[in-house]
């Protein structure tokens, strides 16, 4: 068993659905649908509020990854240690000597080689759910967002869904041609904070845009485009700014 499974006991045992579950944690259910499935992870932030509200500590989850690092001794071990036990102070003395470059403190650790593990075929007609929100994220002038914008729930095939993707949103306009195209449906990660360079979904005072995250100074930063025929939008002129999520990624054939 892995943390996927770890966390879908968690839930069941308190008596929450994965739904309720994405509530309390403010994320879509399918993230959660993802975790119990190891399709991804959760991040930091996300995983302390996992914890709290699983009423569950890291011991828990991660229990199965911790005992698949413990290894008990080898037969041979063994032996070898049974036979330090008896051994004369000299002899012991020698092996020491001999072992000192692999020694750390009282344990003995050994490093081996490994052959990699033989990877299962991927299922190419697998696929997973996400929510794909219609709130048409503009490349362009901004697009009017609700404060609960509306989605629908999409099949797509498991191996074009890139790690960490939590949901679909469509771009209009084509203020990020040649990178992204008016009508483009973009996989987009859920993240707080994004990184000077990142491409993300910004809801600037009410309206949500795709534009590339640029920091210019020192607490000043501008939403730019690719296309060079619009402006920057500057942060600081605007009430109010919230991050989405960090575009990593585009569905292709849409």
């Amino acid at each position: 068993m892995g943390i996927g499974i770890r966390i879908k006991q968690a839930r069941e045992a308190i008596g929450l659905t994965q739904k309720q579950l994405a509530q309390q944690l403010g994320i879509t259910p399918s993230a959660v649908t993802n975790y119990e499935n190891e399709v991804s992870h959760p991040k930091e932030p996300i995983l302390y509020k996992l914890l709290d509200t699983l009423k569950v500590d890291a011991n828990f989850l991660f229990q199965d990854e911790m005992s698949a690092h413990r290894s008990a001794p080898t037969p041979a071990g063994q032996r070898i240690g049974i036979a330090y036990d008896k051994a004369a102070p000299p002899v012991k003395e020698t092996v020491e000597v001999a072992l000192k470059p692999w020694l750390d403190g009282n344990s003995l650790t050994i490093k081996t080689k490994t052959p990699p593990a033989e990877e299962p075929e991927a299922d190419e007609s697998e696929t997973m759910e996400l929510p794909q929100y219609e709130l048409s994220s503009a490349a362009g002038l901004g697009t009017y967002m609700d404060e609960v914008p509306s989605y629908e729930m999409r099949d797509v095939l498991l191996a074009d869904v890139p790690e960490g993707a939590e949901m679909l949103i469509r771009i209009s306009g084509d203020s990020m041609e040649p990178e992204y195209y008016d009508g483009d449906i973009v996989f987009v990660e859920s993240a707080i904070a994004l990184e000077s360079g990142d491409i993300g979904i910004f809801v600037v005072d009410g309206f949500a845009y795709c534009k590339q995250l640029v920091i210019t100074g020192h607490r000043r930063a501008v939403l730019r485009s690719m296309n060079e025929n619009y402006e920057d939008i500057d942060l600081s002129q605007y009430a109010y700014c919230h991050t989405v999520g960090r575009v990593i990624g585009k569905l292709e054939g849409n």
